[in-house]
């Protein structure tokens, strides 16, 4: 039986290692990263890719901005010592993923386009908590709704369901709002050590929560979310939220996954029209809004896309036979100020999801004076898009 050959005695290693006109192939530049070692990943930007196997390099900015990328039979042909450093920056390039870069390189990736994507943030077992959580959400919306009870409005039914009800008799819903005062299950998820990790990576040690929703988009009937930045309807100053979509199902094209426009957080607030509430209903959106450079974001259950509050973002009708289910938490940071609408009130408590040497819930004025609330306080504002 033939004994497996060591990359230093193939024929022609010597010349791969000393390279083309002196300069080193990258297989002998880069040899492989260590077990337990980070991957070779320089969030796209900094990380060299050899136009040809030996000679000239690009890198990763000219790459971006000539709209070139590495293609996928590339790939197939790069050497293995640097092929896992090579197909990470494809997929931070084509999909957003950042789940091997360190918080810093999340951090400059994320200012940079608007977004991200984390693989595994939930468990299996968490995700089949999170499913039997919103079953149990629809019987209490069934009951409610039966009682003519005010709370039933935290429910929203699909519009494109037309009223009707699944077959088991409850509610085919679209929306459930404020699902941290109603559910402990959900209320435990928006402190989720995995979240907080990545959020405070991009906001800082201290956040606030904002909104807790979840997301529904029932098999054949899932409506379409038009185009839009949810700043435009937060009473937040500077508009500095992050928020976290968490996949409770594979989502998928079929199913109606998120849209986003890279870069688009740095366009300022666009002035939006009312965001289309049917499937077929024609979507009202910025005028000039070009949305050309659109990104289908496919997520795996439990994986989780961080975007930020002025990225332009929609996504498309569940066609599939499937549900597609979403949770939403949006956080913010205390150096922010709260902006009432006509008559509203003048300042606007919110829970604490971490630091602020422990309160509960913090306090915004509309003057940007931060003040803290009374340890029993945990009014929370769910504004409505």
């Amino acid at each position: 039986m033939a004994l497996p050959v060591r990359m230093g005695d193939r024929p022609g290693h010597a010349e791969r290692v000393r390279g083309v006109r002196g300069i080193p192939c990258r297989a002998a530049r880069y040899p492989g990263r260590p077990a337990g070692r980070e991957p070779v990943v320089e969030a796209a930007r900094g990380l060299l890719v050899p136009r040809r196997r030996h000679g000239s390099q690009r890198r990763g900015d000219a790459l971006r901005r000539s709209g070139r990328l590495p293609s996928a039979r590339f790939r197939m042909r790069s050497r293995r010592p640097f092929r896992a450093g090579l197909l990470d920056l494809w997929k931070v390039q084509n999909t957003g993923d950042t789940t091997m870069m360190s918080l810093a390189e999340q951090k400059a990736f994320f200012e940079e386009e608007g977004y991200l994507v984390v693989e595994g943030v939930l468990s299996e077992d968490e995700l089949a908590a999170c499913h039997e959580e919103i079953e149990r959400l629809h019987r209490v919306s069934a009951e409610l709704e039966s009682a003519g009870d005010p709370a039933s409005s935290q429910f929203q039914r699909e519009p494109y369901a037309k009223g009707a009800n699944r077959p088991d008799g409850l509610p085919v819903l679209r929306k459930i709002e404020n699902t941290r005062e109603i559910s402990s299950f959900f209320r435990d998820l928006s402190v989720h050590p995995r979240l907080l990790r990545v959020v405070g990576g991009l906001l800082g040690p201290d956040l606030m929560l904002f909104r807790s929703t979840l997301m529904l988009k029932p098999a054949f009937h899932g409506s379409a979310h038009a185009p839009h930045q949810d700043s435009a309807y937060w009473p937040i100053e500077p508009p500095a939220l992050v928020t976290v979509s968490i996949a409770l199902n594979d989502a998928t094209t079929e199913n109606g996954c998120f849209k986003v426009i890279p870069r688009s957080h740095t366009w300022g607030l666009k002035d939006w029209g009312l965001i289309a509430q049917a499937q077929d209903a024609e979507p009202a959106h910025e005028r000039d809004l070009q949305d050309a450079h659109q990104v289908e974001v496919p997520l795996k259950a439990g994986s989780a896309l961080f975007f930020h509050s002025l990225m332009v973002h929609g996504s498309g009708p569940n066609r599939s036979p499937h549900p597609r289910n979403t949770a939403l938490y949006a956080y913010f940071p205390p150096h922010v100020r709260y902006v009432p609408g006509k008559g509203g009130p003048r300042e606007k408590t919110y829970p604490v999801a971490c630091g602020l040497d422990g309160r509960k819930t913090f306090t915004l004025e509309t003057a940007g004076q931060q003040v803290q609330a009374g340890p029993g306080a945990s009014s929370h504002d769910e504004t409505k898009k």
